[in-house]
């Protein structure tokens, strides 16, 4: 990364990195409020008042000048980042949201980023910020239409880069960047809108996955798959267009589907106990516990030898 930050293309552009006070990071932390202004100095930090927030600037996300243009980056800062975004890809808020590469001095893309946010929340009727929440985006990338992901990408135009922390161990992963904003109208289905409203549920089953001790041994200790998102996102879905309403029996569901591997959504044996959960919320895990092993063993057979 700092290699890149450094490259000749980009040593003449600004280079920033954005976080969220929602989060608070302990003052001895290098890259907590405190440590920053030690460090970059006040001058370099910037607000960046998003309009659902700005009422109250000290939990506004921050933007910090890693390095204004024909300056290097330190080597320390960018090693301080990628151990602090490892550390927190699992964290349901995270405190770093992306890297950027840019033209555009600490005001203007501040302003600039706030709009886009504002544009997205009025096209998808709900405060949705992506940008500044890196699940969010990477729930985008993997769930949005093309055309939506164009639209998004085109909102990025003057910016260079736009790296985000992944769920697969904080990595920094590059946002598609537009050359222009020719195409700037996102198209928000409803379908998708509605997806968006349960974003939680799907973090949370990430993040419960990512944790789970319930793993066949032959998963534990490995990385999460790359799709693991998608994959999640489905399971919620599928779990409420089945009729789920209580949020431990859609997780429960999103589990036991994951931890073997079978779309249980298949087999009546399944679809009875989500009837009865429909009728008595929180019932889903009691109900699979009470019914015999055999039965999903011989569920898993069915599945495995179709």
């Amino acid at each position: 990364m700092l290699n890149k930050l450094n490259a000749y293309e980009h040593y003449f552009k600004y280079r920033y990195l954005l976080v969220d006070n929602l989060v608070a990071l302990q003052d001895e932390s290098p890259l907590s409020q405190r440590s920053l202004r030690n460090t970059v100095g006040e001058k370099n930090i910037a607000n960046v008042l998003r309009s659902d927030l700005s009422h109250d600037p000290k939990v506004c996300p921050t933007l910090i000048t890693l390095a204004e243009p024909a300056k290097y980056l330190e080597k320390a800062i960018i090693t301080d980042i990628t151990a602090q975004a490892s550390l927190e890809c699992l964290w349901p808020k995270r405190y770093l949201c992306a890297v950027i590469i840019t033209e555009l001095a600490p005001k203007a893309l501040a302003e600039k980023l706030v709009a886009i946010g504002d544009k997205i929340a009025d096209s998808a009727q709900l405060p949705f910020y992506p940008f500044f929440e890196p699940f969010r985006l990477e729930l985008l990338q993997q769930v949005a239409t093309l055309e939506t992901q164009n639209g998004l990408s085109a909102q990025l135009s003057a910016i260079e880069g736009y790296y985000y922390p992944s769920i697969h161990q904080g990595l920094l992963t590059p946002y598609p960047v537009a050359i222009n904003d020719e195409v700037i109208d996102t198209n928000w289905s409803r379908a998708l809108v509605d997806s968006l409203t349960h974003l939680k549920l799907t973090q949370t089953l990430v993040i419960a996955w990512a944790n789970s001790r319930t793993k066949p041994a032959s998963q534990q200790g490995l990385p999460l798959a790359n799709g693991i998102i998608l994959q999640c996102h489905h399971l919620v879905e599928q779990a409420i267009t089945l009729g789920l309403t209580n949020s431990n029996d859609i997780l429960f569901w999103g589990l036991t589907s994951l931890s073997v591997n079978v779309d249980f959504a298949k087999y009546e044996e399944a679809l009875t106990l989500i009837k009865q959960a429909k009728h008595s919320p929180g019932t889903l895990s009691q109900g699979f516990i009470d019914t015999p092993k055999s039965v999903w063993d011989n569920i898993i057979l069915r599945d495995k030898s179709q």
